[in-house]
């Protein structure tokens, strides 16, 4: 297996980036901004768990494996419709003294993503959590969906190391 690194930062609001060594398996750091700081908009989304994920090149299938995030999303109101709109997606491996754009595949719960955006249509992705009385101001409603990046085909025929680097942010809106 060839010896890989990769830096990668999904929906990132901050600098702190993943600092990976070179080694077969990679460090995937993912960050989501709070978008009620940044817009009126009644969501805001955020990784649940860990940030960081393991990224492990396949030689057989000449890609990543795949990397899954679960995805909170919170609002004070029940939300017919909701999307992740795909700002910036990018992923560069430097391969013989070129750089090589990876293609990055999104989509979230098998939702594809098209024209730069996963629309996540009706109600059936929403729970009402409650606290309190049913009519208490604490009452949210939440949804948590699978975001996933699958990686299109990059091949190291040398022996030397494959260092990439790659981007992905997202943005939560409500679909009115």
């Amino acid at each position: 297996m060839k010896k890989l690194m990769i830096l990668f930062i999904i929906i990132s609001s901050s600098s702190s980036y993943a600092q990976t060594s070179i080694s077969d398996t990679i460090t995937l750091n993912a960050n989501i901004t709070d978008m009620s700081q940044i817009n009126n908009s009644n969501i805001k989304s955020s990784i649940v768990g860990s940030s960081y994920k393991p990224l492990v090149y396949d030689n057989k299938l000449t890609t990543f494996r795949p990397v899954s995030f679960l995805l909170r999303s919170e609002s004070s109101q029940i939300i017919n419709q909701y999307s992740f709109n795909v700002i910036y997606k990018n992923m560069t491996c430097s391969l013989n003294n070129s750089v090589v754009n990876v293609p990055l595949s999104l989509s979230i719960n098998g939702i594809n993503e098209q024209n730069n955006k996963i629309i996540l249509p009706g109600r059936n992705y929403w729970y009402k959590v409650t606290t309190g009385s049913p009519d208490s101001n604490y009452n949210q409603y939440i949804s948590d969906v699978y975001f996933n990046i699958a990686f299109g085909n990059i091949t190291n025929t040398h022996s030397s190391d494959l260092p990439c680097y790659g981007t992905v942010t997202l943005l939560t809106s409500i679909d009115l």
